[in-house]
């Protein structure tokens, strides 16, 4: 029995249950009392971003309008992807892989293409609320997490079982209080900036420069260390830095408080949204003040606190202060740790878009 018919066999021999999609839904269900949108089938096909795109369907709901967006992923792709980087259902989230490794995991990730939708109904723009998705990997498992609601779309849509898919539900706010007639629909859909790491780099002290090539362009920029300072994070009061519902978690853990304060400037002059400059290093994860407290806990109140999402990030910022007609001076800030740092690596991110908008007629 080849793959395509292994596939096959298991779409169907899924016990079926109702399809309902609502507007506030998600791919589970809904959580409120909400009548399930009226299904329009459509079947639109577009090519973007080397995929095939299908819309298969669109819901009119009370409160707005629900789109179905659907991108086919060839097999070998998939299978490329996690040979390179040795993933199984098994072992996918217990591999312990870099805040660098996980970037490129992203942007190399056949089955992620982030974008935002814009809709036009009878000529008037529709912008979104919200969005959610699934995805379905053929070489998985049906009993992989959130595998079985994805295998429920693919089912409900006739779409081809051997290819993957990622499936984004996005739902438009009416503009106006009552539902109208729908007579003609477009979209347009627009990638999001794919974050990419750089080159590292040490600063030692002021002056030092170092030169780099931004991808989209290649074209030569040369980044100029201004300043460096320590710098120390008072924690010890929350409500001086607007977070007084965290106040309680200070009185459970010590948070680290050393971090660089680096200050440059970039030529020629590069957009800020084109570039950050992050610390190599994590923070410090905090330390319960109570053995008792578990490290379980600790984790999950730093990623409160500095904005940490696990290994993805790292918990430094960037700012700008920008001169009306001199070059821009930039501020980064390290990781937190609770002792000073005797060296930072510096690492560059660069972030742009890969694809353009693309313009789809729907009805």
């Amino acid at each position: 029995m080849n793959q395509n018919s292994k596939n096959s066999k298991r779409i169907s021999s899924r016990r079926p249950s109702p399809w309902t999609v609502y507007f506030d839904g998600n791919f589970c269900g809904s959580h409120g009392r909400e009548r399930k949108g009226q299904e329009i089938a459509v079947d639109r096909e577009f090519h973007w971003g080397g995929s095939l795109w299908r819309v298969p369907a669109v819901y009119l709901c009370a409160r707005g309008l629900v789109v179905e967006f659907c991108m086919r992923i060839e097999p070998e792709r998939i299978r490329e992807f996690v040979e390179k980087w040795d993933l199984t259902p098994e072992n996918e989230h217990l591999k312990e892989f870099t805040g660098e490794d996980l970037l490129i995991m992203d942007a190399e990730n056949p089955l992620t293409f982030d974008f935002t939708a814009e809709a036009v109904v009878n000529g008037r723009k529709l912008r979104p609320s919200h969005s959610c998705g699934v995805t379905y990997n053929p070489l998985w498992p049906d009993e992989v997490l959130c595998q079985l609601d994805a295998l429920q779309a693919v089912e409900h849509y006739r779409l081809d079982p051997s290819c993957g898919w990622m499936i984004c539900r996005t739902s438009f706010p009416w503009a106006a209080k009552r539902r109208p007639q729908v007579q003609t629909l477009s979209v347009f859909l627009d990638q999001n900036p794919t974050a990419v790491p750089g080159p590292h780099f040490q600063a030692a002290e002021p002056g030092v420069s170092f030169s780099f090539v931004f991808p989209p362009t290649g074209q030569e920029h040369t980044l100029t260390v201004g300043d460096l300072q320590p710098r120390t994070l008072d924690h010890g009061s929350p409500s001086k830095s607007g977070i007084e519902d965290l106040a309680p978690a200070f009185s459970l853990y010590d948070f680290p408080s050393h971090y660089v304060e680096m200050t440059y400037t970039v030529t020629p002059e590069l957009s800020e949204k084109a570039f950050a400059v992050l610390d190599c290093a994590e923070s410090d994860r905090p330390r319960a003040k109570s053995e008792s407290i578990s490290g379980r806990k600790a984790a999950a109140s730093i990623a409160v606190i500095c904005g940490s999402s696990g290994a993805r990030t790292n918990e430094n910022t960037e700012t700008n202060r920008a001169g009306s007609k001199q070059t821009s001076t930039r501020l980064a800030c390290s990781s937190l740790h609770f002792e000073p740092a005797e060296q930072v690596e510096w690492r560059l991110q660069f972030y742009w878009k890969r694809e353009n908008g693309v313009s789809v007629e729907i009805i």
